[in-house]
């Protein structure tokens, strides 16, 4: 199979400012992918994303439980997930976003109310 990524941004604000937020994303993502995250992005990063694996569903365990039939491992790394996620370094975020963000390479969608 071919390798790929997708990554989706949602973001939502007032209609007259879409054309403003959209710019504000692409210099965000311009940043990380120039500098990495300063110190203080990645310390928020790293809150939300334990913070959202601490919400861990019924359908999650049964997915890992399911994949672990194919690769036992994958139990383990479901488990390690939380702790992994202190390893992931600034460099390394500025690295993904250099390949996975390439500048130019996107598609926006923008759905404002009637």
């Amino acid at each position: 199979p071919t390798a790929e990524a997708v990554v989706n941004f949602h973001v939502s604000g007032a209609p007259d400012n879409m054309a403003l937020i959209a710019q504000v994303l692409q210099d965000d993502l311009a940043g990380l992918r120039s500098s990495g995250p300063t110190a203080a992005e990645m310390s928020a990063a790293i809150a939300e994303v334990k913070d959202q694996y601490g919400l861990i569903s019924n359908q999650e365990i049964i997915e890992a439980i399911v994949r672990s039939l194919a690769e036992p491992q994958a139990i383990v790394n479901y488990a390690n997930a939380y702790v992994d996620v202190d390893k992931v370094s600034a460099d390394q975020l500025r690295k993904f976003a250099r390949l996975v963000l390439p500048e130019g390479q996107y598609i926006q969608v923008t759905q404002l109310p009637r």
